[in-house]
C-alpha cells in the first residue's frame, strides 16, 4: 500500500511537532526510508547518524548484527571504506503489514582491496520510532 499524498503532522515550517504521539503515516515511513537510502548512497555518515535512534539495531546476513548507533556507524564507516563506490538502486518502497518500510534493492560496488566488481540483489526492511528515527534495519542479500 502506497500513499501518494503527504499526511499531516508537520508544523508550518515542515518540521515534525515534538509532542506528536501518533504513529507515523505510510508516507512518513516511505520518506524516511528514501532519505536513508539517499544518505547511504552519498556515504554521509554524519547525516545517517542524525536519523538513527541511539538504540537502533541492524541485522544483515552479509555483514552481521549490530546494536546501538555507535556500532552501526562504525560498521558503515568500514563498509564505505571497503566499497568506496557502493550504490543502492531500490524498487518501489512500500509499508508492510508490520508498519516497516520494505523494498528490494540492487547493490553495486567495487571491493577496494581486490578491485572485484560486486552486484547483489536483496530485500530490506526499516522500522522507525514515532519520532521518525530509524529503530531497526534488516537486510537479506
Amino acid at each position: 500500500r502506497i500513499l501518494v499524498s503527504i499526511s499531516g503532522g508537520a508544523t508550518p515550517s515542515g518540521a515534525m511537532s515534538p509532542d506528536r504521539m501518533t504513529q507515523l503515516s505510510d508516507q512518513e515511513i516511505i520518506d524516511g526510508a528514501r532519505r536513508y537510502v539517499d544518505l547511504s548512497n552519498d556515504h554521509d555518515i554524519d547525516a545517517i547518524s542524525a536519523i538513527l535512534d541511539t538504540e537502533a539495531t541492524y541485522a544483515s546476513n552479509r555483514v552481521g548484527s549490530y546494536a546501538g548507533q555507535v556500532a552501526i556507524l562504525e560498521m558503515m564507516t568500514v563498509f564505505f571504506a571497503d566499497f568506496p563506490d557502493v550504490r543502492w538502486r531500490t524498487s518501489e518502497i512500500t509499508v508492510d503489514e508490520d508498519g516497516a518500510a520494505a523494498f528490494g534493492f540492487v547493490m553495486t560496488a567495487t571491493n577496494a582491496a581486490t578491485g572485484e566488481q560486486i552486484e547483489l540483489r536483496g530485500q530490506e526492511r526499516i522500522r522507525f520510532t514515532v519520532r521518525s528515527l530509524i529503530a531497526h534495519v534488516e537486510v537479506e542479500a
